[in-house]
């Protein structure tokens, strides 16, 4: 078998992955319907709390995402670089006569 061949005969890993979720989620989903016609409350309050976790934890992860990335420093302007130090760039725009 060449490098190509082999490539194609394994499966590849996303895939395996997406069957595992998806037989998952209708074996939960087959789950949670019987709970319901046997009206289990743990039924409904389990799968909710699972899932309200479960977007509090993405929120939460964007949230710490978004303050512990590093910006780059941000570069002076045009003007500031060209002003001698210790002097204000000047406006292009001359001051009124008023």
């Amino acid at each position: 078998m060449d490098g190509n061949n082999r490539h194609q005969a394994l499966p590849n890993r996303s895939r395996v992955v997406g069957a595992i979720i998806c037989g998952s989620s209708v074996t939960l989903g087959a789950a949670l319907v019987a709970g319901v016609r046997r009206r289990s409350y743990w039924a409904v309050s389990l799968p909710l709390l699972v899932a309200s976790l479960g977007a509090l934890s993405v929120a939460f992860w964007i949230g710490w995402t978004l303050v512990m990335t590093r910006l780059p420093p941000l570069e002076p302007t045009l003007a500031a670089r060209q002003a001698p130090r210790g002097t204000r760039p000047r406006s292009p725009v001359p001051p009124s006569a008023n």
